[in-house]
């Protein structure tokens, strides 16, 4: 990790735990679906914390307003129901299974209640068709109370702006992508890439594609002092590349061995 000089961000001036720019982060949790564990589930976030490592997960807002763990907006790949999110409610969705197992589509509250603080977390914020304000105000809900380590993320710098309205002290990581899709408007790509707002977020961290670590927009913010997170690493080919140009990564289809141990603390790639 030739280029952290420390784990201040330069934007926030806040200092960083240790673990987010350390230990691996376990992508959707430690799933694997060939061995009936699912991604975002409470058998992939079970088996992550069984190896001490920090859990990675994403949340939609049912129809009621409620954040669940879900990445698409769209039900259909990983529960086969044809419905968004947004269309059905906490109970309905909660009462779906996972990619033909019995693991059912929790909750961000039922993920708090099994964590407790045993290892930290990385929630990401999905688009949603609920007013920014709104969805911030029910990831704070679910948050309050909830004392273990935790950083939240997102491709969107207008939810994490709203995030730093609303609770300031939570640490806010920016999602960046050099080849965002086709489909998405040219503004809304031009954001992602470019990461225009991370002075205005005053993110503590940025999160980039693996593929993308050599931009010069990337380049310079590690000069900068930026910390830097890379994803989704999932080959020794991009886990080489982000040992040389990330603090850390966010993971998934890698041996727990091919990562280096540090004692005590669990895998860590430094």
């Amino acid at each position: 990790m030739p280029y952290l000089k420390s784990t201040k961000s330069p934007l926030s001036k806040r200092e960083l735990p240790g673990w987010l720019v350390s230990k691996p982060i376990a992508h959707r949790g430690l799933h694997d679906i060939s061995k009936g564990v699912p991604e975002n589930s409470s058998a992939a976030f079970s088996f992550a914390i069984d190896q001490n490592l920090p859990i990675e997960l994403d949340i939609q807002l049912s129809k009621d307003g409620h954040p669940v763990i879900m990445h698409d907006a769209s039900l259909l790949r990983t529960t086969g129901r044809s419905a968004d999110v947004a269309d059905l409610t906490l109970t309905e969705i909660c009462a779906l299974t996972l990619e033909q197992t019995g693991e059912e589509v929790p909750s961000l509250r039922d993920v708090l209640q099994q964590v407790t603080g045993k290892v930290p977390l990385v929630i990401e914020l999905k688009s949603t068709p609920f007013k920014k304000p709104d969805y911030i105000r029910a990831l704070c809900a679910a948050l309050n109370g909830y004392t273990g380590s935790l950083a939240v993320q997102s491709f969107d710098p207008f939810l994490m702006l709203e995030l730093r309205r609303q609770r300031p002290e939570i640490i806010r990581g920016q999602l960046g992508f050099s080849r965002p899709p086709k489909e998405i408007r040219i503004s809304t790509r031009f954001i992602v890439k470019s990461m225009p707002f991370l002075r205005n977020v005053q993110a503590d961290y940025v999160a980039y594609d693996v593929a993308g670590l050599g931009t010069r927009r990337i380049r310079r913010l590690r000069e900068q002092g930026m910390p830097l997170l890379a994803w989704t690493v999932d080959n020794m080919e991009k886990l080489d590349l982000a040992r040389q140009q990330a603090d850390n990564i966010i993971f998934e289809k890698l041996p727990l061995a091919e990562l280096s141990i540090a004692s005590g603390e669990g895998p860590s790639i430094l």
